[in-house]
């Protein structure tokens, strides 16, 4: 393929080519066939090649990964194969070969020309297994966190382990946390000590977020970017290596995850949901603006009404309840969902200085809750910050309780960047600060009054951990810090 560029080549779909242990070989988790007196490479770029023509393409991004660690390429549909590893993690993972060599370790290193191009696949003999010291620590105890921990937890970690530095840690529960690992793996974390306890072959690529939700009633990972949607299921039984799946969502979308399935957003009033059957795309009403995707249905609203719009059928019409003090000669300023059943809505009112917010339960078709806030405490574009431990969230400088006691709060001046249950952490004046519900309103203390340039927050808490990404001199560590007392609470 004369003059090709691979940076030219989307960011996704990426395909996992998994070199193992035995030699074997897999492509997105199916074993691949190899011939007799073929090397593995050869017949996983054939494999890769053969996939990217079926997927009508001229080139696929592809994450080669082995024992030793991960390399990306890109693999074209004529199988030339071309090495795209960052010169910044070849150059980590050279120091890292000489640690193993200075360990007794072998490295063997396999170059493969296939078409002009030349791949790398690094692989090791299995390292000796580690001698017991009798330490029952886990990994990076009692390591001191180079930044302001979060009041209340401590300076000194419960354990702290590398991640990449674009690893945004997020918390599937109170005692699960997904990070992106050294290797450029998802990976899920045991919060009490640390450990790996599940991990996917790759990771999102550059900017691309991370969300836990749910397809086809099964839990999962995702990731989207160049019109598909990426999973990682997490209910297989091997955990060890857990392969992806992209879907082609098709056309110019966009994915959002605030309900409890990804709603896929196209043009022309149009999204999709998907289902059992594949994805299947329903039309949005017009002047109506699709808010979040059910297990079964997507949950679209304007100024007056919100429809249920299943898979198939047609949708169900409802009369949006709106506040006393509303303006209804304006459009909301905020449409938003807490849950798959209840609605956060912004609106003006007559005083240009304030607004109303309120949750509505889609259920009863009712206003829950509501309070007056600051104008401007919410943008169209804000999204909601979920507690792990509760229906709590914060949206904007707005505190929401979406469960069996709905509140709604205003915490003027402050940006939530985490909750956990009624306390959030964020920042003040630009300062790391924490907000503590007192009563009926919210008390702003920052995290020190001394002048300091530190700026970190924590990625999140809960509530006997506090999980803080920090740069330690080479590396990128997450520390677990636990509370200041030293016991959990």
């Amino acid at each position: 393929m004369p003059n090709f560029d691979p940076a030219t080549v989307p960011p996704f779909p990426v395909v996992t080519l998994d070199l193992r242990d035995d030699s074997s070989i897999t492509v997105d988790g199916k074993p691949v066939h190899i011939d007799m007196d073929q090397p593995p490479t050869e017949a996983g770029i054939a494999a890769v090649a053969e996939l990217a023509r079926s997927y009508g393409v001229d080139a696929i991004r592809v994450r080669a990964t082995s024992p030793d660690g991960v390399h990306q390429m890109v693999i074209t549909a004529d199988g030339v194969a071309y090495d795209t590893t960052p010169p910044e993690r070849t150059k980590s993972k050279l120091r890292d070969k000489r640690r193993i060599l200075a360990g007794s370790a072998i490295l063997a290193i396999m170059l493969l020309v296939v078409g002009g191009a030349t791949a790398v696949v690094i692989a090791t003999q299995p390292a000796p297994e580690p001698v017991a010291t009798g330490s029952s620590q886990p990994p990076g105890y009692l390591a001191n966190l180079p930044v302001l921990a979060p009041p209340g937890y401590a300076q000194k970690a419960a354990w702290s382990v590398p991640v990449q530095s674009r690893s945004t840690p997020i918390l599937l529960d109170e005692d699960r946390i997904v990070v992106v690992d050294q290797e450029g793996n998802l990976a899920i974390l045991d919060a009490a000590t640390g450990a790996t306890k599940w991990r996917g072959a790759g990771a999102p690529s550059g900017q691309a977020g991370i969300h836990a939700t749910t397809v086809e009633n099964r839990p999962v990972l995702a990731t989207s970017s160049s019109g598909s949607l990426t999973l990682w299921p997490l209910d297989t039984e091997d955990t060890s290596r857990v392969p992806s799946t992209s879907v082609k969502l098709g056309g110019d979308s966009d994915v959002s995850y605030l309900g409890s399935a990804p709603l896929v957003t196209l043009t022309d009033q149009t999204v999709a949901l998907l289902t059992e059957d594949g994805v299947k795309r329903v039309d949005v009403p017009v002047t109506a603006t699709a808010v979040m995707a059910t297990q079964d249905s997507a949950i679209a609203a304007n100024a007056e009404n919100w429809w249920s719009i299943p898979a198939t059928g047609d949708p169900t019409r409802h009369a949006l309840p709106i506040p006393n003090d509303a303006d209804t000669a304006k459009s909301p300023t905020l449409i938003s969902a807490a849950d798959d059943t209840h609605l956060i809505v912004v609106w003006q009112t007559a005083d240009s200085k304030t607004d109303v917010a309120a949750l509505i339960d889609l259920n009863q078709n009712e206003i829950v809750a509501q309070t007056p806030v600051p104008s401007g405490s919410t943008r169209n574009d804000s999204t909601p910050i979920h507690s792990p431990s509760g229906d709590t969230l914060s949206i904007g400088q707005v505190f929401v309780n979406y469960g069996s006691a709905p509140t709604v709060i205003a915490v003027p001046n402050f940006t939530a960047t985490v909750v956990d249950g009624t306390t959030l952490y964020g920042k003040a004046d630009r300062a790391p600060a924490v907000a503590k519900l007192e009563g009926e309103a919210y008390t702003i203390t920052p995290f020190t009054t001394l002048a300091t340039d530190n700026t970190a927050v924590p990625t999140a808490v809960t509530t006997d951990r506090a999980y803080v990404v920090a740069e330690k001199v080479e590396e990128t560590l997450l520390y677990a810090l636990p509370p200041e007392n030293g016991e959990d609470k």
